[in-house]
């Protein structure tokens, strides 16, 4: 889900002073290769940052117009910034010269979909490979250098994916040679693709859970995230019906906590630590942390807290 202001790339601007910068940890100093970061916890190792912005901000030094409509955030690797913007109705992978601004390459990769149309995902970036999803839910593994097409995938016609009405919303995960996204439906409501082929490994589709997977299983504009939780490593994904978490070794559904979904949007990313995990979301819902265990039966999630618009906390 997007804002409902239509956000003009055309007109982005980029500061760049000798003291700016974005998250190492796995990617090189000044690189910040996909949504949230390298490790897509929103977190920056980069020292030596301004703690004060000099009278009249850093100054200008270039800036790129033509870039089209968008909703996304760019990444940047290797003195290059990817970014999805649009071109007569299409939408386009576009590469800038760090630099400079300047227009490295565009690769177009699906049409402009949804209520409030334009791109909605984040490219993320792996070595000599970006892989994005447009908003009709084309999703395409291309080469850095010059945008060429490795792979391609439908996310509806090639998984039956089900996703709401702003469309798809989602920045790929890449988990070693594993690519993890979200077609929704009820087949495929999570899958695991071989990063280098497109080539499905598994699917994961929740069953047996309130309201019918309907209820759960549409994509719902968020980005899946990866964690160990109680001894399993795990995908994380905000659903329509609620957050869920699935084995990372097969899709196996593992659990689900369901308070903090709401029937219009689930937008955010799922925040996860200490085998705890926090969610939220807006029209007047709410976020709320569940803490996972395993127990004999499996897994199971038993809310801490939860805290509405109104700042009302229930603690278990």
């Amino acid at each position: 889900m997007v804002s409902q202001a239509r956000v003009p790339l055309a007109g982005m601007l980029l500061l760049i002073t000798a003291s700016s910068g974005f998250a190492q940890l796995k990617a090189m100093p000044g690189e910040w290769p996909g949504w949230r970061g390298p490790d897509r916890n929103a977190l920056s190792s980069e020292k030596g940052l301004l703690k004060q912005w000099p009278k009249g901000g850093p100054p200008l030094v270039w800036k790129v117009t033509g870039l089209g409509d968008g909703y996304s955030t760019p990444s940047i690797a290797a003195g290059t910034i990817y970014l999805l913007g649009t071109e007569d109705g299409q939408e386009v992978v576009i590469a800038l010269d760090a630099r400079d601004g300047r227009r490295r390459w565009a690769t177009p990769i699906g049409q402009m979909a949804g209520g409030y149309p334009g791109p909605r995902c984040t490219p993320t970036i792996d070595g000599k490979w970006l892989y994005a999803i447009s908003s009709d839910g084309k999703l395409a593994c291309m080469a850095v250098s010059d945008g060429k097409v490795r792979w391609k995938k439908d996310l509806q016609s090639d998984f039956a994916g089900r996703c709401g009405r702003w469309a798809y919303t989602e920045s790929p995960l890449i988990d070693g040679d594993v690519l993890v996204c979200t077609p929704g439906g009820d087949a495929n409501t999570l899958v695991a693709l071989n990063k280098d082929t497109g080539q499905r490994i598994w699917s994961a589709a929740p069953q047996g859970l309130p309201g019918g997977k309907r209820k759960y299983t549409t994509a719902a504009y968020s980005s899946v995230v990866s964690a160990e939780i109680a001894g399993t490593k795990q995908y994380i994904q905000f659903l329509s019906g609620g957050v869920i978490g699935v084995s990372a070794r097969d899709g196996a559904f593992l659990w689900h906590y369901d308070r903090p979904a709401n029937r219009t949007a689930n937008c955010s990313t799922p925040i996860v630590r200490d085998d705890c995990v926090l969610a939220a979301s807006g029209y007047g819902t709410g976020g709320g942390l569940a803490r996972i265990s395993r127990n004999n039966a499996g897994f199971s999630a038993d809310e801490a807290y939860f805290v509405n618009e109104l700042k009302t906390i229930t603690a278990a």
